[in-house]
């Protein structure tokens, strides 16, 4: 770096530095008087601001900024967000946050719009996420209009640093719901990682012909957080539809898109993973209708996420058409739509147990290629093993059994959807079963593990109480049994050894008595 370039990176620091402690000047100075206390900071820079943290935000410094509104809230909320060159910052103006601070004009305040260019007093605060402002008064200066909207690096987009700033992103839009804040919430996927966006409830745009379109959007970086204020993923809060540009409309048929085998759905392929839908094919084993079902097609199986709330039931032959979903430890699908193609019968469950499943394992890392012909994640399995126990009691009516195969414990849950859960209760531990189900694989934690993650444990999924056969009932001897029996033993053997003591303690008593009576004289010889 060149000499001229040195010395103006060490004055910005320089600068900022001053600034920095300006505000911490100001806050120290402000901390025995109310928010509302009469003031007058002096004018600084958004940016001047960004580098406190939420413990310095806490102190309520004073400040005086000047920008650009980017975003407003609609009705009932005034919030917005404040831009100056390439620095940002959320102002919150709801009444509930502002009513201690604000002293300004309320139709001037219910006025802002996107566009305009105003002087903000107020007091920083600490925040949703960011440190933010209340504010205390504001002036209009103009309406230069809005400022470009800015390409982002996805590090710093996915990781929130890009707080309240006009960014530009794309993606492709895989699903939608209303918000509480009278919105559209999208999710977009944008190939390094998905953010909700925020956009008008305008009656020129459905979001569900969006759905699978490739979008651009313009709008203010904000974040999903959580009850800590710590940040979960990134939320783009677009103000108008003219910021929404459709890039490449969704295909009017979602099952229009080309068919991939079950066990290339996130496989290798030239261009990267697939941000559009993709459409499978299988038999149904297991369906939770609104929520998930499995379909199996041959030796591999897969978990979809349902879009719609239609019933399936195990043997249907489907085609589902969905989005990658990889936030399990095998890829599947998400809002997916799903069409039935025939009736059938199930699939013939594969005997199994987590010997299996980890000597296919084994195979797999001696090889370094998938497991075959099986890997068992989401295959209709069947368990043989001895019942351990069975909890009826779970609140939301799901019953489930404990096994013991081998050593190794299995899980089996059924459903509390399932009318036919009660017939379990008949079912003894001890008893031999032999049980089917959706086969849910558990893995060790790879946090360290570049691929190949070792399977730890095998449960089920039942879907009825026709999956449990009974093979073999438990010994009359059960160990409650045997338990009371000894118990019952022991109190009779207890009584007959206190009876025969008090026998011993009469027969002394009885003998010294008979003694007494041979040492004591009559009475004609005294």
């Amino acid at each position: 770096m060149d000499p001229a370039s040195c010395f103006v990176k060490r004055a910005g620091h320089g600068v900022a530095a001053a600034l920095v402690s300006l505000v911490a000047a100001t806050a120290l100075a402000a901390q025995d008087q109310p928010p509302s206390a009469p003031f007058q900071p002096a004018l600084t820079s958004i940016a001047a601001l960004r580098p406190l943290t939420r413990e310095e935000a806490l102190l309520h410094p004073a400040v005086r900024v000047r920008g650009v509104v980017t975003f407003k809230w609609g009705e009932g909320r005034q919030s917005f967000s404040l831009q100056d060159g390439d620095a940002a910052v959320w102002v919150s103006a709801s009444p509930g946050l502002s009513a201690p601070v604000w002293v300004g004009d309320d139709a001037v305040l219910a006025s802002l719009h996107a566009g305009m260019e105003i002087e903000l007093d107020g007091v920083m605060d600490g925040g949703g996420y960011s440190p933010d402002i209340l504010p205390r008064a504001l002036r209009v200066l103009g309406e230069p209009g809005l400022p470009r909207a800015r390409v982002v690096t996805p590090q710093r987009l996915m990781g929130g640093a890009e707080d309240s700033q006009r960014i530009l992103v794309a993606g492709v839009v895989q699903s939608f719901e209303a918000s509480r804040t009278g919105t559209w919430l999208l999710r977009v996927d944008t190939g390094t990682g998905k953010l909700l966006a925020n956009i008008p409830k305008d009656p020129t745009v459905d979001p569900a012909r969006l759905i699978d379109a490739e979008v651009r959007l313009a709008g203010v970086a904000a974040s999903s957080r959580n009850w800590r204020a710590e940040y979960v993923c990134p939320r783009v809060l677009v103000g108008s539809v003219a910021d929404l540009v459709v890039e490449r409309a969704a295909p009017p048929d979602p099952f229009a898109v080309p068919e991939v085998p079950l066990r290339t759905l996130a496989g290798y392929a030239p261009d990267g993973r697939a941000l559009h839908r993709r459409r499978i094919a299988g038999t149904v084993t297991l369906c939770q209708p609104g929520a998930f079902a499995y379909l199996q097609d041959g030796a591999c199986a897969v978990r979809i996420g349902l879009a719609t709330s239609e019933a399936l039931q195990p043997g249907d032959r489907v085609e589902a058409a969905g989005f990658i979903d990889t936030t399990r430890a095998v890829a599947g699908l998400d809002q997916a739509l799903v069409r039935k193609l025939a009736d059938g019968p199930p699939p013939t469950a594969l005997d199994a147990g987590l010997e299996d499943i980890q000597a296919a394992f084994r195979s797999v890392r001696e090889k370094g290629r998938p497991a075959s012909p099986h890997d068992y994640d989401g295959l209709l399995v069947a368990v043989t093993g001895r019942l351990l126990s069975i909890q009826h009691d779970d609140p939301d009516g799901i019953v489930r059994l404990a096994l013991d195969r081998g050593g190794a414990l299995t899980s089996a849950e059924l459903g509390g959807t399932r009318p036919d859960g009660a017939a379990l209760a008949a079912l003894l531990p001890g008893s031999m079963v032999r049980v089917v189900g959706v086969a849910l694989v558990q893995y060790a934690p790879g946090d360290q593990v570049a691929d190949y993650i070792q399977p730890n444990r095998l449960d089920l999924l039942l879907r009825s109480a026709g999956d449990v056969t009974l093979l073999q009932a438990p010994s009359w001897w059960t160990p409650a049994r045997l338990t009371a029996a000894l118990l019952g033993s022991g109190a009779v053997l207890a009584a007959a050894l206190a009876w025969i003591l008090a026998l011993r303690r009469a027969l002394r008593r009885r003998s010294a008595r008979r003694g007494e009576v041979r040492r004591t004289p009559p009475d004609s010889e005294r």
